[in-house]
């Protein structure tokens, strides 16, 4: 059998470490590096995203697709060209899959100028990759995510720094809880 070989390989090299973790964790480690076909997989994750006039919050998820972690802040340019390039750039060399970004909707429900650039920046990025895009409600998102640093007792200054990053974090499990 192929995998003889290569299960020798595995415990020869974590040799030291098969004594201290569990046969199960074991097997789902090796479950999890190759498939059936014996192909490894290629990972594939999510970019969450929180667009704004002066920031761009952004988290990815993880490989599996169960939670979003904070991932960056960029601070915008005032070149179009050079925005979208740095985050079709990040999408690549990330692989990302679904771009998923919260639209701010006004909380009677309309559309509003903020959705219109939401909207026309991500068109633009559509030109730039092939990555699928999915639009989030993100009503109070900026929101809660101020609230939760406040309650972690995060400084004024510090919250500024982050407060993009975890709305895109928030947004982004939002849509991964939801799948």
């Amino acid at each position: 059998m192929k995998y003889n070989s290569l299960f020798i390989i595995l415990h020869w090299n974590f040799q030291e470490k098969l004594k201290e973790i569990d046969i199960v964790l074991f097997a789902i480690y090796f479950f999890m590096c190759y498939t059936k076909s014996h192909i490894r997989r290629k990972v594939v994750r999510k970019l969450g995203m929180d667009f704004g006039d002066a920031r761009i919050g952004l988290a990815i998820s993880d490989p599996i697709g169960f939670f979003a972690t904070g991932l960056e802040t960029y601070h915008r340019t005032k070149n179009l060209k050079a925005d979208l390039q740095y985050i079709a750039n990040l999408i690549k060399q990330k692989d990302v899959e679904t771009l998923v970004v919260g639209l701010p909707i006004n909380m009677d429900g309309t559309m509003g100028i903020r959705v219109d650039k939401t909207r026309e920046f991500c068109s633009e990025l559509s030109k730039l990759t092939n990555v699928k895009i999915e639009y989030s409600d993100e009503r109070l998102t900026t929101v809660a995510a101020e609230k939760m640093l406040i309650e972690s007792d995060v400084r004024r200054e510090d919250r500024k720094k982050v407060i993009d990053k975890v709305a895109a974090t928030m947004i982004l499990q939002h849509y991964l809880d939801r799948k």
